[in-house]
């Protein structure tokens, strides 16, 4: 407790904030090496990462020579992408094996792949390589099984619900977002919660 006549602790001082520095070829270059040291990422996705982070330093009047900039990282993403840095067919391949760990719908894996940067024609053939020996249907039915267990829903539910309707409704409706078909979740559901998912 601190007393009226007793001085209380010191309030710290603030730090100045450090100026901004501003955003130059070579400084570029070091960020784009610390990016590719923490992040795996597409040819793409490099490239739109970088062109955000000149248009950030551009708008706070950061980038005094913004073409020197751009073509900095248009050199930076063809480097990295021809002496390997960056593999778009392993990201893939690494993206596709986790998206199906984690019981994701044949959707919304495409829709992640194209978000990630991924080609078109470079995430069909990943997929095809994945359910070569299953079909597309097949591969929805078992991920559907996958995110109802992960998500406790149906018969993967620890308690009984009370009204077992309404939480059937509710149930499809998680499936159908999370990209679905109604077959599917119709199928993850109607599963005993004892079926081995492979």
């Amino acid at each position: 407790m601190v007393r009226d006549n007793q001085p209380g602790p010191r309030p710290q001082q603030r730090k100045s904030p450090q100026p901004l520095k501003p955003l130059t070829p070579d400084r570029l270059g070091n960020i784009a090496l610390a990016y590719l040291a923490r992040h795996a990422a597409s040819c793409a996705h490099f490239a739109a990462v970088l062109a955000r982070r000149i248009d950030r330093a551009d708008q706070r009047g950061l980038a005094p020579d913004r073409p020197a900039l751009e073509a900095k990282a248009a050199t930076l993403v063809a480097n990295a992408c021809q002496q390997g840095l960056i593999d778009d067919a392993a990201l893939a391949q690494s993206l596709l094996s986790r998206y199906q760990r984690e019981g994701r719908s044949m959707r919304i894996i495409k829709q992640k792949l194209a978000e990630k940067g991924i080609a078109a024609d470079l995430a069909a053939q990943a997929i095809a390589g994945m359910i070569a020996d299953t079909s597309a249907e097949a591969h929805d039915h078992q991920a559907a099984r996958r995110f109802a267990e992960r998500r406790r829903l149906g018969p993967y539910r620890l308690t009984p619900a009370r009204d077992p309707d309404r939480q059937v409704q509710r149930d499809l409706g998680a499936l159908a977002r999370a990209g679905f078909s109604r077959a599917a979740s119709v199928a993850a559901l109607a599963s005993t919660g004892e079926d081995e998912v492979e």
